[in-house]
């Protein structure tokens, strides 16, 4: 085969495929103008609204994350100082509980016959049974016992 039957051939066959897609825009053109120009403007406002909600919407969230991170950043300082507060009291407790835990140490530290003679005299002074249960630590059914047995001890035979 010779070349220029070749190139001869190529020409052809791109006239053919140059006339085919010319012939295929202008059927696409009419078409298009038989449809109507070929976008619809009811489906595009549609289109145009629901990118407006969808913006509205992302606002909308970021603005409520926003707002609900600062309400748990509050929520944390008010945590923080009521743990601050918890420790200080708890602190001040332990220290009031050792120096309630040294005084009756000192109260209670002699024979349990010295804190029954306390809680004689403490009868004496009028104080109630509950009272001196707490002053001395003991119970209030020893207290009761002691306040019995004096009374018993006091009538007349």
């Amino acid at each position: 085969m010779n070349i220029t039957l070749l190139l001869t051939l190529q020409l052809v066959a791109d006239a053919v495929l140059c006339v085919a897609v010319v012939f295929l825009f202008a059927v696409v053109n009419r078409e298009i103008k038989r449809r109507g120009g070929g976008v619809d403007p009811k489906a595009l406002g549609e289109f145009s609204r629901l990118i407006a909600e969808s913006q509205g919407a992302a606002e909308n969230l970021l603005r409520a994350m926003d707002d609900s991170r600062k309400i748990l950043k509050e929520i944390s300082f008010a945590v923080e100082e009521k743990e601050r507060r918890l420790r200080m009291l708890m602190d001040a407790t332990d220290v009031r509980l050792s120096a309630v835990e040294s005084r009756e140490g000192e109260e209670g530290a002699g024979e349990p016959g010295d804190r029954y003679e306390k809680a004689v005299d403490l009868i004496g002074q009028g104080l109630t049974e509950g009272e001196i249960a707490e002053r001395l630590g003991l119970t209030e059914g020893e207290v009761s016992l002691i306040v019995e047995l004096k009374r018993k001890k006091d009538e007349p035979a």
